[in-house]
């Protein structure tokens, strides 16, 4: 019994030594050590001087960062296994040890903090933004247009440059560590989802009776996003990952996002707003008509908050009710998507004391009464979820 006690104590006391050794013989790899030399903060004083004003902002230094990274994978894959603490067998891809690239990313995602994904969305989004503000410098919008504040576009022209001077550099970075098709996925869509809506927005928002607003989101689309996106993944993965088709359904789907937010507003500038009416209709049907339930549910909720409440005069709501008509049936001729969002509103206006009298005002109204007097009568309003929408 004590011959197979003592035997177990043996085990025991060489797997735990064998563990203790891996363990230090992983600390004393070049890839752990330069995954700690990665995070030092030492790093920080190395970043152009025009990066240091910004305290907190890590992602700055990304670009220097990597590029060791990658000199480091490069350098060890032309000069062969020649690292005495490391053993890999020689699997090589485009030129660089697929073993050794892999433990490399390993050693710095496995030291990394928790904020490490959220630095490659902030250097993502400000390389795009970066791209955006290029291109609208260089765009010829109006020669009389004048810059508010000179000095300080100045500045962000600045910083702009200094930051799309790494691109090169950094992109061939990411690429030689192989991050981007997996552990970056996320922070680069998320990046590229946030800088675009937030560009559509500026180019779109509150734009109603202009026509070719859609026109213009794609000719972004084309000029900025494209060209980027191509940068940044290489041509070989944008095919592979039609990356052409995913952005031209982006770009119409931040339009849509865009106009959902003014849905009311849309309403309440009828006729006027006819053109973004129309180009509305026109991004829906470019997505496949899968947002329509979202939209329906969009405008019942902007109805039901800014028109029905008691603050509200009747003969109000009933002229945005006869615009919600007009609009939902250039959008929808088949009648669903109107009977679904004008439901609250009808069932509101029956119960309001004054409603008849307004109803019999506006039904001497010869643009607008044909239309009241058909949608107050109906009495089959589909709840949402079986509407065919």
């Amino acid at each position: 019994m004590a011959t197979t006690s003592s035997s177990y104590q043996q085990i025991y006391e060489r797997r735990l030594s064998q563990a203790m050794q891996r363990k230090a013989s992983a600390k004393s790899r070049a890839t752990t050590a330069l995954a700690r030399e990665f995070f030092s903060s030492d790093n920080a004083a190395n970043a152009p001087d025009s990066y240091n004003d910004a305290t907190g902002d890590e992602w700055r230094t990304l670009p220097t960062r990597l590029v060791k990274l990658s000199n480091y994978l490069r350098e060890r894959s032309s000069r062969g296994n020649g690292d005495t603490n490391e053993t890999f067998p020689v699997i090589v891809s485009n030129k660089i040890d697929e073993s050794r690239r892999v433990a490399l990313g390993a050693a710095v995602f496995n030291q990394a903090p928790s904020t490490f994904l959220d630095e490659f969305r902030s250097l993502f989004e400000a390389l795009l933004r970066a791209r955006q503000n290029k291109w609208k410098r260089e765009r010829v919008v109006d020669e009389s247009m004048e810059v508010e504040d000179e000095e300080e576009d100045g500045d962000n022209c600045e910083a702009d440059e200094l930051l799309l001077s790494e691109e090169d550099q950094l992109y061939q970075s990411l690429s030689t560590l192989g991050w981007l098709s997996n552990q970056l996925q996320t922070p680069f869509r998320e990046a590229l989802h946030s800088v675009m809506l937030e560009a559509i927005k500026s180019l779109i928002a509150g734009e109603f009776e202009t026509e070719g607003m859609l026109d213009q989101t794609l000719e972004w689309k084309s000029q900025v996003l494209v060209p980027w996106v191509h940068s940044v993944v290489g041509a070989e993965a944008y095919e592979c990952n039609q990356w052409a088709a995913q952005l031209e359904y982006a770009a119409s789907e931040c339009f849509v996002h865009v106009r959902m937010n003014e849905l009311f507003d849309l309403v309440t500038d009828y006729p006027e707003s006819l053109p973004a009416v129309r180009e509305l209709q026109l991004a829906l049907d470019r997505t496949g008509r899968i947002f329509y339930e979202t939209l329906a549910f969009e405008w019942r909720q902007a109805l039901v908050q800014r028109l029905i409440h008691p603050g509200a005069q009747t003969s109000q709501i009933i002229d945005v009710y006869i615009n919600t008509i007009k609009v939902l049936r250039e959008m929808d001729p088949s009648g669903e998507l109107l009977q679904v969002v004008t439901q609250p509103v009808r069932e509101y206006l029956r119960g309001r004391n004054d409603c008849v009298r307004c109803i019999i005002t506006s039904l001497t109204d010869e643009e607008g009464g044909g239309d009241l007097y058909e949608e107050l009568k109906r009495q089959d309003a589909k709840p949402l979820e079986e509407a065919q929408l």
